[in-house]
């Protein structure tokens, strides 16, 4: 019976759910009238936004939000975050300016790519050969239903009919992740997007995190993360100081950040000779790390330390951008555990949604 067009505090929402909820209990069976229930709701819901803003005599204010200051060295994640209610439209929570852009209407499925999209991956995939018989799907079909399998978490069985044979989605799948395509498609959007973003197109600085996920029972190598709690294995990235992924390495979940970090840095000097300083948080301080990395240079490890108590939130300088790629990749509902037999496979399926965040994003420019 609410017909509240926009609520902008996020605060308010478990308030107003609250007050829905009683509301509708007091009149089983539309015992109450509508007016009488709306009005009812509305005193309820102006009464949890007053207690929600914090008043003059409430001890305990409403906590300053992130979104009201800057951020780290990198200006705010967005203008603002409302929480929209409307009949007949989706929630979302970006503001009225960008909600536009973030829409994918239009398409068979949210997860299909668009035009732009398909214009700057189609550049990027292996050339078909001439030889044999003619391909019978087009390849951002293909691409589609890889994608589909990535924001819905769904079984390679379950993929819906108007797709291609599973089978053959799997062919191109594991095909080009031996071929290396996935990575090799990765670091070429993070080029463009840098310089899109009028910087160099090689980082000089990165910064390093871990996430520990569970396992499913597909088996493969895994391990019991102690500090966590969690039997399963770790996604180890590094990321640009804008939040774009460089590179990625999934190990059992029992191997110590500092210890799993060499391998992943030792790649990173590889392909970015240029990059030499990393950003981390305070496990990888020590000098075993930059003693088991000296090989490839001169490295510095800034260790970027907690600046509040235990039991507050407060974004970190260069270490909050880190945590919001790993946001970022978790939308993808195939990330939410790791549910491959194989580590190349669990890194196949972070670099794909690594290409979706990227690859919209340029083709939003």
């Amino acid at each position: 019976h609410l017909d509240e067009e926009l609520i902008d505090q996020w605060d308010v929402l478990p308030q107003f759910v609250a007050a829905c909820a009683f509301a509708n209990a007091k009149a089983p069976g539309g015992s109450l009238s509508r007016a009488r229930s709306s009005s009812a709701s509305k005193s309820r819901l102006s009464m949890c936004t007053m207690s929600a803003k914090g008043s003059p005599s409430s001890p305990h204010p409403h906590p300053e939000r992130l979104t009201e200051k800057k951020t780290g060295d990198f200006g705010p994640c967005c203008d603002s975050f409302v929480f929209a209610i409307r009949r007949g439209e989706h929630n979302m929570s970006w503001t009225k300016t960008t909600r536009k852009q973030y829409r994918r209407e239009g398409l068979r499925y949210a997860s299909d790519t668009t035009p732009k999209e398909w214009i700057l991956l189609s550049r990027l995939l292996p050339k078909r050969g001439h030889i044999g018989r003619p391909p019978e799907w087009h390849l951002r079909v293909i691409m589609d239903a890889i994608f589909f399998i990535l924001a819905t978490g769904c079984q390679w069985r379950a993929l819906p009919k108007d797709f291609p044979p599973f089978t053959t989605v799997q062919h191109y799948f594991y095909g080009w992740r031996d071929r290396n395509i996935w990575r090799r498609i990765n670091r070429t959007l993070v080029e463009r997007t840098r310089r899109a973003a009028g910087r160099k197109r090689a980082p000089s600085a990165g910064i390093i995190d871990s996430q520990s996920v569970k396992t499913a029972e597909s088996g493969g190598p895994r391990g019991f993360d102690a500090g966590k709690r969690v039997k399963g294995r770790k996604r180890h990235i590094v990321t640009d100081t804008s939040g774009s992924l460089l590179a990625v390495q999934v190990h059992p979940a029992n191997i110590q950040d500092n210890h799993g970090a060499v391998p992943l840095l030792k790649y990173i000097g590889l392909i970015f000779p240029r990059l030499r300083h990393i950003f981390a948080d305070r496990v990888y301080r020590g000098p075993k790390l930059l003693a088991a990395i000296a090989e490839f240079g001169k490295w510095t490890i800034e260790i970027v330390t907690r600046s509040q108590s235990v039991g507050t939130f407060k974004a970190e300088p260069k270490r909050w951008v880190v945590e919001r790629t790993l946001a970022w990749l978790n939308r993808c509902r195939r990330l939410s555990k790791d549910f491959e037999a194989t580590i190349a496979s669990a890194e196949a399926w972070v670099l794909l949604a690594s290409i979706r965040v990227l690859s919209r994003r340029l083709a939003r420019a």
